[in-house]
């Protein structure tokens, strides 16, 4: 008695599946899929490139005037918007100190000691009292040279053993002049308070004088 297997032509047994020509299969289905992905992605690529490359086209009365700018709340000029540096800003050398009557009482340079007074762009200050590290504000400058100091200001407590020199008598100030690299400060009387340089423009005048 023949079996059905060897009653089964060549071309039957050429049909049986196999486990590597269902992997085969599988990977064309996948590359297949690969495929239109990719086909799909250079497409998709091609035309955002024409996209970009296509003239801007502004449509009349699309743009609306921008809003005139805030000006600044320190320096001279409130007219524009970019920022204005306070008139006093700098860091200042004391070369002479004075006591509330206008006499003298601190000449710098002649030891160690110095008395630097550090301001910045908006009127921000900070010195020194005797050991202790001072911080304020000024207020806006005018373009008469008034100026003044808020009377809020801020100290660190620490308990001074030493001598140290004199602090500027900034809630005198009442009006400054500037020329050169000379800043003097004066009380509301026009006595003064206090003169100082301005220590990167004498900096850079010595480096150019020893060089």
């Amino acid at each position: 008695m023949v079996s059905d297997t060897a009653l089964a032509t060549p071309a039957l047994q050429n049909h049986t599946p196999s486990p590597l020509r269902a992997i085969l299969t599988l990977l064309s289905q996948v590359f297949a899929v690969f495929a239109f992905f990719m086909v799909v992605t250079l497409f998709a690529a091609s035309a955002a490139r024409a996209d970009n490359e296509r003239p801007l086209q502004i449509t009349p009365g699309l743009l609306l005037p921008l809003p005139d700018p805030i000006p600044p709340a320190f320096g001279y000029d409130d007219s524009i918007g970019l920022p204005v540096f306070h008139a006093l800003s700098g860091r200042w050398w004391a070369h002479t100190l004075f006591d509330e009557q206008g006499h003298a009482i601190w000449h710098g340079g002649q030891n160690t000691d110095s008395v630097v007074l550090r301001i910045d762009m908006k009127g921000q200050f900070s010195t020194r009292d005797e050991c202790n590290y001072l911080n304020g504000s000024f207020n806006p400058a005018g373009d008469d040279g008034e100026v003044s100091v808020n009377p809020m200001m801020a100290s660190t407590l620490m308990l001074c053993w030493d001598e140290y020199p004199p602090t500027i008598g900034l809630t005198r100030i009442a009006r400054f002049e500037k020329e050169g690299f000379e800043l003097r400060l004066f009380d509301e009387n026009d006595r003064p308070v206090g003169f100082f340089y301005n220590m990167h423009g004498l900096a850079a005048l010595f480096d150019d004088l020893l060089n």
